[in-house]
């Protein structure tokens, strides 16, 4: 994050020739600075070299459409009854008309949109954070829209469907099911004490309750 955060804050041109070399001398100031070990360095950055240009051309797409304004842009969101919902963007961007777009960057592999959907709201309740104006130094903004960009082995862009995402959170008969986002039976949750799970059995009929 801090080596994205460098290269786009004042940084070259994407569509520079030299925005490469830029890239990769930005990263070897901040792994000098982070890594203390010069194998796990050298392995950094052999694996940035190798997604430079993928980077680099995804890169000028994104900056067509929006710039690059905010970096770890820290957030809080109240809402009702107490609930407080708090979270970090790795980068987002604004377009032309004052619309955001969200980036989060995963050195790994990123979550699908049927993983998203199911068990990774992380950037739909960003999106959710940034309308309501819950960023420092970011009032309420539309977001346009909101991705991972897939810094791995093979890196690769996903993209939040985010009216799809907000559309199953608003059917009224879905409720919010205890242990619904486990991928296995046996994984624990920090939430099982108030489900009471333990006193029902992961096979017993679902008992829907309203609240009022």
């Amino acid at each position: 994050h801090d080596l994205m955060e460098r290269f786009l804050d004042g940084g070259p041109d994407p569509a520079d020739p030299a925005a490469a070399a830029a890239l990769m001398a930005a990263a070897d100031e901040v792994l000098a600075k982070h890594c203390p070990w010069p194998a796990a360095r050298q392995l950094w950055l052999a694996r940035l070299r190798r997604v430079a240009d993928w980077f680099l051309a995804g890169e000028r797409d994104r900056q067509a459409e929006a710039a690059p304004r905010h970096f770890e842009l820290s957030g809080e969101l109240v809402l009702d009854h107490g609930f407080r919902l708090t979270g970090r963007a790795d980068r987002v961007d604004i377009g032309p008309a004052g619309e955001a777009r969200i980036y989060d960057y995963k050195t790994g592999e990123p979550p699908s949109e049927k993983v998203q959907a199911t068990f990774n709201p992380q950037l739909l309740l960003l999106a959710a954070m940034a309308e309501r104006g819950g960023f420092e130094r970011l009032p309420a903004t539309p977001v346009a829209a909101a991705a991972f960009i897939g810094l791995g082995s093979t890196p690769k862009v996903v993209p939040a469907d985010l009216a799809a995402l907000l559309a199953r959170w608003r059917q009224p008969d879905r409720g919010y099911t205890a242990r619904m986002a486990h991928f296995k039976d046996r994984d624990r949750s920090d939430y099982d004490h108030l489900s009471r799970f333990g006193e029902w059995e992961m096979s017993d009929p679902p008992a829907p309750e309203a609240l009022a």
